[in-house]
């Protein structure tokens, strides 16, 4: 009962932010633009504590207990605290966060450029030929 009480909630508040760009009213507007903004924002940021948490955990136990492919597991929490580091703390002012990481020619946005964006593309490149390999053989099966 709780599983559906929170889809239920979810599927609302989601509808609702939906209908707030189709329909003009004044009070829905101004829940989507300024109360819906900031509730996104607080879970935001709790979902991203929870993740570095997350991470953390999983990939310290692997490493600790020498799990089976621990040596990846030292190559993500190397690239992590990396752009931890690029991203809150080497930027000249302390734990500002802003517009460096924008900025071209910072470490961080060289990192992002060079090194998160063509990963990326792999990835989804890997992806398609995976959905196109599936797809094959699922067409390729004539009866169940």
């Amino acid at each position: 009962m709780k599983r559906q009480i929170a889809y239920f909630l979810v599927v609302f508040v989601g509808f609702l932010a939906l209908a707030g760009h189709f329909i003009h009213y004044a009070p829905l507007n101004d829940f989507i633009d300024n109360d819906a903004t900031q509730w996104f924002d607080i879970i935001a940021g709790f979902a991203a504590f929870l993740g570095v948490i997350n991470l953390l955990q999983l990939h310290l136990n692997k490493v600790a207990n020498k799990r089976q492919n621990w040596e990846y597991s030292i190559f993500t929490l190397f690239g992590f605290i990396l752009m931890i580091i690029f991203g809150f703390i080497y930027n000249g002012s302390g734990f500002d966060m802003g517009p460096h990481l924008k900025k071209e020619g910072s470490a961080f946005y060289w990192m992002f450029k060079n090194i998160y964006l063509p990963l990326g593309a792999s990835m989804f490149a890997l992806l398609a030929f995976f959905v196109a390999s599936a797809s094959y053989r699922a067409f390729k099966i004539r009866n169940f």
